[in-house]
């Protein structure tokens, strides 16, 4: 068996852990999908997601600080998911700002946007995020990457509830258009 098999058969039995609580079943996404929520739960949902996703970059630094002291292969996979993640490179707004345009053009205002509370669910999974973070960059690593792997496979649906569905134009849903490239 080579290295790159062993590899692939680690990753799939850590994937094998998501199918406990499938990401594609939650019930945000199913009520999108399905167009249950109005356009202004959506809305919130997504102040939600822009709180979650700023909260985290903290994180995301701690984890390349990190694994610049112990790992050049750690360092250099944390790195361009950091620098697409958390800066404005060559490739354009960040997912952050790109899940702000959207919540903006909902109608929310900056000031509004800066002053959310998060709900219950949020703060938990936001204590989960510090969690896994804490553990070290690898654990970091391994848990963002898992949820962006799901969530990539949810995103074109995602866009197309969005625009479909609740009316958003391409621009206000970008985040989920460009997804690859952002997370």
């Amino acid at each position: 068996m080579s290295r790159d098999d062993i590899g692939d058969n680690k990753r799939a039995k850590l994937l094998r852990l998501y199918e406990l609580f499938p990401f594609h079943g939650h019930p945000l996404w199913v009520a999108v999908k399905r167009g249950e929520l109005t356009y202004d739960q959506v809305i919130r949902a997504e102040a939600q997601h822009w709180l979650r996703k700023r909260a985290g970059q903290p994180l995301r630094r701690a984890a390349l600080d990190l694994a610049q002291k112990i790992s050049p292969k750690l360092f250099e996979f944390l790195l361009e998911t950091y620098l697409e993640e958390c800066t404005h490179d060559k490739s354009g707004p960040t997912h952050l700002d790109l899940i702000e345009r959207l919540v903006t053009m909902g109608g929310w205002t900056k000031p509004n946007l800066e002053a959310i509370v998060p709900t219950p669910a949020n703060a938990a999974a936001m204590a989960l995020y510090r969690d896994i973070g804490g553990r070290g960059a690898g654990c970091h690593m391994i848990g963002a990457g898992a949820v962006e792997f799901y969530y990539s496979q949810q995103s074109p649906q995602i866009f197309e509830a969005y625009t479909k569905r609740y009316g958003m134009t391409e621009t206000q849903a970008e985040t989920y258009r460009g997804i690859s490239k952002n997370t």
